[in-house]
């Protein structure tokens, strides 16, 4: 054998070691992606879990959640903001949840009960309000989704946690 042919052979040699380590980084890099995604979605499934018990802690927001659930119109305005920041972060969140997930396999993740549990509010008359104003600033796809989880039931989050005879019949 010559040097040329050796030269020759260490050269393909050297090419498809290139070509394999390219499909291991490959690999590797489409991995660390969906472990952040899934990642990101546990973050804001305990941010979630965070921020209510904040709520549930603090007399004056919780007033203001419930008031603002009952009778929107009975806030002041310094209160119908105070409730709809709130209500907009934990939408926003949920939305990147439903953005993430639309490309990825997030089994194991409660996500629909994120969902579910931010329809409850939303049908209240509040909700109702503030997700008039606020939809059209989230996904289309994403709104929708929500819509047909508000319309699933009648059921709101005060009659949930109070544990009052839910209302099973259609959402108008």
């Amino acid at each position: 054998m010559t040097i040329e042919e050796l030269g020759i052979i260490a050269n393909i040699g050297s090419s498809v070691a290139v070509i394999l380590t390219l499909g291991f980084l490959a690999f590797q890099v489409r991995r660390a992606r969906l472990e952040t995604s899934r990642q990101n979605a546990r973050d804001m499934i305990n941010n979630n879990n965070d921020v209510l018990l904040k709520l549930s802690e603090n007399d004056a927001l919780l007033d203001v959640h419930i008031r603002a659930q009952k009778d929107c119109a009975s806030l002041t305005e310094a209160e119908r903001m105070k409730w709809g920041f709130w209500l907009f972060a934990w939408i926003t969140q949920s939305e990147q949840a439903f953005i993430d997930r639309r490309q990825k396999d997030f089994s194991g993740l409660m996500l629909d009960e994120y969902t579910e549990g931010l329809a409850l509010v939303l049908r209240t008359s509040g909700g109702q309000v503030m997700w008039s104003r606020m939809k059209a600033w989230f996904d289309p796809e994403f709104g929708q989704a929500v819509e047909r989880q508000i319309a699933k039931s009648n059921t709101t989050q005060l009659e949930r946690i109070a544990g009052l005879e839910p209302s099973n019949s259609p959402a108008v």
